[in-house]
């Protein structure tokens, strides 16, 4: 279980890839997510070139 606010007046808004403002709680949420699930994320072996 995660408890958090999604309270503009809270301050615990992040800015995300997904959106500008997305709650904090989300964050954590969507990482547990990603770990329960096995959808790690990994870059692809052309992931240096593009980076260079």
């Amino acid at each position: 279980m995660l408890v958090g606010t999604a309270a503009p007046g809270l301050q615990d808004l992040r800015a995300t890839p997904v959106g500008a403002t997305f709650p904090g709680v989300e964050v954590h949420a969507n990482v547990v997510s990603a770990l329960l699930d096995k959808r790690f994320i990994s870059l692809p072996d052309y992931a240096p070139g593009y980076e260079f």
